[in-house]
């Protein structure tokens, strides 16, 4: 189960590779910083030190993953964010958005559980 942890620190990282021309935006914008895109930097930023940690099954990395969980889905930034590319399979863009949206929320959530499961058993001492 411990593995799981090395998956979803990959997904962190995959997740910024394939937002990164947000991020490259976001590092070295035309019109200058608005707090907004500090935030969202910021989020990047810990998306790749809890990709790191998790991939080395630190408790720090688990902690981090906490700390996004709320920001992920606020600002859409999921752990399997790549499945969006399903979406143009789907006829009606909007609803398949919808959709995907939604069963990314879901994905997201059921990833926080998982975290929460592997933390349990595995980093907190009894």
């Amino acid at each position: 189960m411990k593995k799981f942890l090395v998956l979803f620190g990959i997904l962190d990282l995959i997740t910024v590779l394939k937002n990164y021309n947000n991020f490259y935006r976001l590092v070295f914008p035309n019109n200058g910083y608005h707090w907004l895109n500090v935030v969202i930097l910021l989020i990047y930023m810990s998306l790749i030190i809890s990709g790191y940690l998790l991939i080395r099954q630190k408790k720090s990395g688990i902690w981090f993953s906490y700390f996004q969980f709320p920001l992920r889905l606020l600002f859409a930034l999921f752990t399997f964010g790549f499945l969006m590319i399903l979406n143009r399979f789907i006829n009606d863009q909007q609803i398949g958005i919808q959709l995907f949206t939604g069963l990314l929320a879901v994905l997201e959530i059921g990833r926080f559980i998982v975290t929460i499961m592997i933390h349990r058993k595995y980093f907190i001492i009894s």
